[in-house]
C-alpha cells in the first residue's frame, strides 16, 4: 500500500492502483480493473450536517435508492448503491467538520461486486488532513 494525499484528505492506496487529479475530482483505478473510484471535495465555512448530506443525495433517494448511515475511515455520512441501464454505482456522501467528500465508484453492470472489497478497504483508510 502507498499513501495517497490530496489537499484535504489522505488514504492508503494499493500500489497497483493509479491516481489522477484534475481541478474537479481525483480519480483512482486499477489499470486492469473494472471500475473507477472518484472523489470530489468541498470545504464550507460551517460544519457539514447530516441534513446537508441528505440534500446532496436527494435526487437518488427520491429515485428509490436506500441511504445507509456509514462510518468511512475518519468520515461519517450516507452510502447508496444502485444501477442504471449500463452501470453499477456506489456513492458516499461524507463529512468531517467543514469537509464534504462526494465519492463514487462505478463499473459495468456485469462487473458488479468485483472490486467492492478493495474499494471498501481503500475507503476505510480515509482520513481528513484539516482541523
Amino acid at each position: 500500500m502507498n499513501e495517497y494525499c490530496s489537499k484535504f484528505w489522505k488514504m492508503a492506496l494499493p500500489s497497483d492502483w493509479v491516481a489522477e487529479a484534475d481541478p474537479d475530482c481525483e480519480t483512482l483505478f486499477h489499470p486492469e480493473g473494472n471500475g473507477v473510484l472518484q472523489f470530489s471535495t468541498l470545504v464550507q465555512a460551517e460544519d457539514i450536517s447530516q441534513d446537508d448530506l441528505r440534500a446532496f443525495a436527494i435526487e437518488h433517494i427520491e429515485a428509490g435508492a436506500k441511504p445507509e448511515t456509514q462510518q468511512v475511515g475518519g468520515f461519517s455520512g450516507l452510502y447508496l448503491s444502485y444501477d442504471d441501464a449500463e452501470y453499477y454505482w456506489r456513492e458516499w456522501y461524507l463529512r468531517a467538520g467543514k469537509l464534504f467528500l462526494f465519492v463514487t465508484y462505478h463499473c459495468q453492470l456485469e462487473d458488479e461486486g468485483n472490486e467492492d472489497d478493495i474499494v471498501d478497504q481503500i475507503l476505510d483508510s480515509l482520513e481528513t488532513t484539516i482541523q
